[in-house]
């Protein structure tokens, strides 16, 4: 069935009732935006978080219900409370949605409460399954997924992993905030979401209010750009501000001053308010509550140039994507890149290192229908060669690879690569690593994949004729990068459907998604999210770490003790601890985090 949309596109009805909110970004009132967003269908949401003005926020109010073809909706700020009541007093009748940020529990009840009693729909935005429980006790209607590469407030967890530790505890409906592009939104759609929200993704469309300076900087931006500032108060926010802006390096210092003091409901509302103030800055210093999903505004904007274009185009996409990737099943048993890796599954494990370098529990791996890796990490070679020939020994004729890490030095990598020609295994993975080290190991007949952890790498690697690659996002464990996994497959995936041709034979081409990966349901939107590439002819598969931590066999090989899997099971999150100079690892929130941040401050 088809409709006319109300800017004349002619576009699908939306899947299965699947909604798209659009909040305009930045926290910033931007009246065009929202009356564009309604008219073309969307649940228009008007920004209201880090508004204080009354006057200014009642006026935009107004004019937008005015001017909007539909229902709207208010976003309101759990911390503000007191800027509510003559606000709600006097809202127009097209607004029958409320988002609400979270605060604390307690006055998340008499929030709710209080417009539950006006007949509003209450729709909470959540950082983590904590505020997604209070939620749920609460009794909000709806919530909000906000991952940790969205602008502004954010927590720990990426839309990826929040939405799957919500959806599995609660049956509530969800939207997926942070990362949603053409490609995530059917992966999105896929676990079940109601709907998707967008924000910087249309900082470029025509209804865009910034400044034509600051466009054509988020032309250039990748998503690496913004980081998060609150990390030890546990009330992150993710924000940018130009290299010689005063604004960052002054909220780093308030998070100094305010760590010090006790962490309680009132020091993070004084918080909060001084990044309310850094952002309401009006000038080329000020601070921007910038998502790393900026990275998609650009080529939406080419290619569809309105909001009620991008709107149209990521339907489109939700339907396309999910029936390629019903037809295709890229991920099932003897796929494609099965096929090519001679394994069951289109599985591979990857490296850990001082885990995955036992022969027993490599061959534990190959058994199992996956693709085994040794980590060889910074061992020498006396410490490699016995691990090595107890692994050829014991799989025979069954692939394995070996992990290497490209930026140790020269000296002992070449060692460690002269070695691994001896013994020839059939893959390689360098992390990393570049061109020239996989072509070395290519050259050999050993099929070698490199980690590229942005766009921009991705485009040398593949005019230097590298075809096999791994996307590997912020959530996986150990050294990470700078993206989450939707943000990093996204743009990755836009930029191989760019530069491998049509007429090329695309089966040359090998990608493997890593980060947060651990089920069928994250395996399935892997897969989705993939299937143009799969369509293409592209072969692609998972790479996944973590979770074989959890397995028997990482015990009785031991890979690892009992105690350490023990410990794996207590933790209920992760951390990324950030050393400078680019490196940060994620591990478990473990007494050695703490000893961390205070040794850093």
């Amino acid at each position: 069935m088809q409709q006319k949309d109300n800017a004349g596109h002619l576009s699908q009805e939306i899947p299965y009732g699947l909604r798209s909110m659009v909040i305009p970004p930045g926290g910033l009132i931007n009246q065009a935006m929202v009356i564009a967003a309604s008219r073309a269908g969307a649940l228009a949401v008007l920004d209201l978080e880090y508004i204080r003005d009354l006057k200014e926020a009642s006026n935009a109010l107004q004019n937008v219900a005015d001017k909007a073809s539909s229902e709207i909706g208010i976003k309101l700020d759990g911390y503000a409370f007191n800027f509510w009541p003559e606000l709600l007093a006097q809202l127009p009748k097209q607004v029958r949605t409320v988002i609400l940020t979270y605060s604390d529990k307690q006055s998340l009840d008499l929030q709710v409460k209080a417009l539950h009693r006006q007949g509003l729909c209450v729709i909470l935005e959540v950082t983590s399954l904590e505020e997604a429980s209070a939620g749920k006790d609460t009794a909000v209607d709806e919530l909000i997924a906000k991952g940790n590469e969205a602008g502004g407030r954010v927590g720990e967890e990426t839309t990826f992993i929040l939405l799957q530790q919500i959806m599995q505890e609660f049956s509530i409906p969800i939207w997926a905030y942070g990362g949603v592009g053409l490609h995530t939104a059917g992966a999105c759609y896929t676990a079940g979401v109601k709907g998707i929200v967008l924000d910087w993704q249309l900082a470029l469309v025509r209804e865009s209010s910034f400044s034509e300076e600051l466009k054509s900087l988020f032309t250039k931006m990748d998503g690496s750009e913004s980081i998060c500032v609150g990390q030890t108060l546990k009330q992150r926010y993710r924000v940018y501000a130009r290299p010689k802006s005063p604004a960052i390096p002054y909220l780093l210092k308030q998070e100094l001053q305010f760590n010090s003091v006790e962490n309680n409901i009132e020091q993070l509302t004084k918080w909060r308010e001084v990044v309310v103030q850094a952002a309401a800055e009006k000038n080329t210093d000020s601070l921007l509550l910038l998502g790393q999903d900026i990275a998609f505004a650009s080529n939406l904007a080419k290619r569809f140039h309105t909001i009620a274009g991008v709107l149209h185009g990521i339907r489109s996409n939700i339907i396309s994507h999910c029936e390629q990737a019903k037809r295709l099943q890229s991920l099932k048993e003897g796929s494609p890149l099965a096929e090519a890796h001679s394994t069951q599954y289109p599985i591979v494990q990857g490296p850990m290192n001082r885990i995955s370098d036992t022969a027993a529990f490599i061959s534990a791996i190959a058994e199992g229908g996956g693709l085994p890796f040794i980590a060889i990490g910074m061992m020498s070679i006396d410490e490699i060669e016995p691990i090595l020939k107890e692994t050829t020994a014991l799989l025979g004729d069954r692939p394995w690879g070996v992990g290497l890490l490209g930026f140790i030095s020269e000296e002992l990598l070449k060692s460690q690569i002269e070695l691994i020609l001896k013994f020839k295994p059939r893959f390689s993975l360098i992390a990393g690593g570049r061109p020239g080290q996989a072509r070395a190991l290519e050259n050999a007949g050993i099929t070698t994949y490199l980690h590229v952890p942005s766009p921009r790498l991705l485009r040398i690697y593949l005019e230097e004729g590298i075809k096999h690659f791994i996307f590997e996002g912020r959530e996986c464990g150990g050294h990470v990068g700078p993206t989450t996994s939707f943000v990093l497959w996204e743009t990755s995936i836009n930029t191989l459907l760019e530069m491998i041709p049509e007429s090329s034979k695309a089966d040359e081409y090998h990608v493997l998604f890593a980060g947060g990966i651990h089920n069928y349901i994250s395996s399935a939107m892997v897969a989705t999210l993939a299937a143009l590439l799969a369509n293409r002819g592209v072969r692609v598969g998972i790479q996944l770490g973590t979770s074989y931590l959890f397995t028997r066999e990482a015990l009785e090989t031991g890979a690892i003790c009992k105690t350490f899997q023990e410990t794996l099971l207590k933790e209920k999150e992760t951390v990324v601890l950030d050393s400078g100079g680019g490196h940060a690892i994620r591990c478990t929130n473990s007494n050695f985090v703490r000893t961390f941040e205070n040794e850093k401050r």
